[in-house]
């Protein structure tokens, strides 16, 4: 019924789609699921549908100045709805667009207007809320990467392996796997007698890239190729 759409659009487009189609589609069926949720009152999950259409279209690569304006909707109604796990969650992705439109003198620093992931991190962890420690470590990893802050992305990706159950078969896990090769892959000297088995945790995930790329190439094979060059 459309009682429950906004659930059904939510689940499926974070959970499943993206695994056979472009990921922009989901991104694009959890708008769809912010907006039912908004006509039907099922404003948890139109909020969860806010969240991972932000998230899932800076994965994508949507263009970040219009990006950060919807970001910036979604927050302020979340904020009103009252629903934290969605907002916690949310956070990191509009601090992380923030800090690549009106970078500050640390840009790689999840430290901003919008959240202090610092501070924030004690709070977090004594509410069990592991779904929003898990989503900061991802944005953490990527713009220490990003930003060339090679043990940074490291430790992000090594802290980050733990909470990725929090994420279960969303876009997060892959977009996880493919900075922890490139951030390794960027440490590891040219020759060094240890390469090998420094090579052995980006062989691993770029066999599940691998995996995943004959199902949705269109999501995958582009990261296969990428990790591929920089292996080489």
């Amino acid at each position: 019924t459309r009682r429950y759409r906004a659930q059904a659009l939510h689940l499926f487009s974070c959970h499943t789609r993206f695994w056979r189609e472009h990921v922009r589609n989901s991104a694009d069926g959890e708008r769809e699921a912010w907006r039912v949720g908004l006509e039907t009152g099922e404003l948890e999950f139109g909020s969860y549908g806010g969240h991972v259409a932000s998230k899932y279209s800076f994965f994508y690569g949507q263009e970040l100045g219009g990006l950060l304006t919807e970001i910036e909707h979604y927050t302020s109604a979340m904020r009103r709805a009252h629903n934290q796990l969605a907002l916690t969650s949310h956070l990191p992705w509009h601090q992380a667009v923030h800090n690549l439109t009106q970078p500050g003198p640390e840009p790689w620093r999840l430290a901003g207007p919008v959240l202090d992931a610092a501070a924030s991190h004690d709070e977090l962890a004594a509410a069990g809320n592991r779904m929003a420690i898990s989503n900061t470590l991802l944005a953490q990893l990527i713009l220490a990467h990003l930003f060339g802050r090679k043990d940074e992305a490291i430790a992000y990706a090594d802290a980050g392996a733990a909470y990725l159950d929090a994420v279960l078969s969303q876009f997060n896990q892959p977009m996880h796997v493919f900075f922890d090769a490139l951030a390794r892959l960027a440490v590891i000297p040219a020759g060094s007698t240890e390469a090998e088995a420094a090579l052995k945790p980006v062989d691993d995930g770029l066999a599940k890239l691998r995996a995943w790329a004959e199902a949705a190439p269109v999501n995958f094979a582009q990261k296969v190729a990428l990790i591929e060059a920089e292996r080489a």
